[in-house]
């Protein structure tokens, strides 16, 4: 009786052994033994490097909220600390970096540690005309985003922040400077209206297919609040911690 059995099921029980048979090959050639991984592994290491620091405001250990944020004040105080990197200095490699210094409020540019002393670390400069269009005790800077908005080969950035909208610099190789340096970016007010935000991420895509990039920002709590304006007495709306929104602008 198990013979007629058996012919009945023989393409099923032929195709599941082909399946595993598959699965098995497959599941070797992903994971190789542990002796191949050590093997891998050895061939890479990582070592820790202090990114350099540069002279400016005071050093801060907190940032003070708004007075109506006291309360998740330890949670705020996580915003900020970014890095990105990118070819700022156009020698062909992503070896240049650019951070946030949480403790001084800056937006620092320098050579990755170990890649050469090709310029000095510098600090980006937010004023247009003797205009700050940055003010620390109202504002914080969260993070930068390197990209070629103006498509002329050169890597501009933009930094953004929690009370204000986010600024673009352009990159303009400065005349007569000592290689890179704070003069080489120019910063531009890209949202007019001077709002209120506080951009969290920032990212590039192509969301229109046209072959050029747009600029996708990502805004945690509702507009005008300043989270990092201590001295603010305007009350909060009961919808301040609000889900995240997103926003697109052209580059």
């Amino acid at each position: 009786m198990q013979v007629p059995w058996l012919k009945a099921q023989a393409r099923k029980i032929t195709a599941t052994a082909i399946v595993l048979a598959a699965f098995a090959a497959g599941y070797v050639d992903d994971h190789p033994v542990v002796a191949d991984i050590d093997n891998i592994a050895g061939q890479f290491a990582f070592s820790r490097h202090a990114l350099p620091e540069v002279p400016g405001p005071v050093v801060r250990h907190f940032r003070i909220p708004h007075p109506e944020l006291l309360h998740i004040a330890g949670f705020l105080a996580g915003a900020g600390p970014s890095a990105a990197l990118n070819d700022l200095d156009g020698d062909g490699l992503p070896n240049d970096v650019c951070y946030v210094d949480t403790r001084t409020d800056q937006v620092l540019v320098a050579p990755v540690p170990g890649t050469g002393d090709r310029y000095r670390p510098f600090a980006l400069d937010f004023s247009v005309g003797g205009t700050k269009l940055f003010d620390r005790a109202k504002m914080a800077p969260l993070g930068c985003l390197p990209g070629d908005l103006d498509e002329d080969g050169r890597i501009d950035l933009v930094v953004y922040f929690a009370g204000r909208a986010p600024i673009v610099l352009l990159a303009r190789p400065n005349a007569g400077s000592n290689g890179l340096g704070a003069k080489d970016f120019v910063p531009i007010d890209i949202v007019p209206g001077n709002p209120v935000w506080t951009t969290t991420s920032a990212t590039f895509a192509d969301l229109d297919g046209d072959g050029h990039l747009e600029l996708i920002l990502l805004n945690y709590f509702a507009d005008g609040i300043g989270v990092f304006d201590a001295a603010s007495r305007t009350p909060l709306p009961e919808s301040t911690l609000s889900q995240p929104r997103s926003r697109s602008e052209y580059a």
